[in-house]
């Protein structure tokens, strides 16, 4: 007598034909279907929720954030960022120069590389570090409502900014980004040639502000500190 189905030598079930199918079926599959000739598993599909209003205002609001509070300053990261920056350096007061700029990196030139850029706004008092890092090139070339872009302000000649010891952050810009700066204002130089003593060397910017700036030891710490914090920003050997 014939019979549709059979076992092997082990007890495991046979489809018709003698070939053996599995006993069970993932978990994400239904149930086994069977033919003449073997085992077909039917998979379930997966219903797919609809999304959550909330979850959906919560990621809308955090696209409109486009600062982020450090400190005493502000991290500029996205192109949103640069772009509604932008637009605030725009028209400033000239006299005196509303825009002093430090460049940190590694091995700072064109043979190294650029991390962060930070921007003092002397009007508002503000401070914005603007992550080169992850950034690359769309910090210089994003534009803002106006069409200027940050590439734009540093190549305007009539537009003042304050650099101390422009010579590498000059060179970096350059061979990076093909930033040409104009406008600029080296306080560096501005010291040698009012110093009365002795020009035969430039002095940095540690040296400026210890002999120069008269501060008190709990000023002169605080000074120190603040450096050694933004230092860890961006230099590996400190973590960053």
């Amino acid at each position: 007598m014939s019979s549709s189905s059979s076992s092997n030598n082990n007890g495991e079930p046979q489809a018709v034909g003698g070939r053996s199918g599995p006993s069970t079926a993932p978990n994400n599959y239904g149930p086994v279907i069977v033919d003449s000739a073997t085992y077909k598993l039917a998979p379930i599909e997966e219903s797919v929720d609809e999304e959550d209003p909330a979850v959906a205002g919560a990621v809308e609001a955090l696209e409109q954030i486009t600062l982020r509070e450090i400190g005493d300053g502000y991290i500029i990261d996205t192109p949103r960022a640069v772009a509604d920056l932008v637009d605030t350096l725009i028209d400033l007061p000239t006299s005196p120069p509303s825009l002093y700029i430090d460049i940190e990196g590694v091995s700072l030139g064109r043979h190294g590389s650029v991390s962060i850029l930070q921007l003092l706004v002397l009007p508002t008092n503000l401070t914005y570090l603007i992550d080169i890092h992850i950034l690359g090139s769309t910090a210089f070339t994003t534009a803002g409502t106006r069409g200027q872009t940050l590439q734009s302000i540093l190549e305007d000649p009539s537009t003042p900014k304050v650099f101390f010891d422009v010579r590498n952050d000059s060179d970096a810009l350059y061979a990076h980004f093909s930033v040409a700066l104009a406008g600029i204002h080296d306080i560096q130089l501005m010291e040698l040639a009012t110093r009365p003593r002795s020009k035969k060397f430039l002095h940095g910017l540690a040296r400026c502000i210890a002999s120069d700036l008269s501060l008190s030891g709990p000023e002169l710490r605080r000074w120190q500190e603040v450096k050694e914090r933004g230092k860890r920003l961006f230099a590996p050997e400190c973590g960053g």
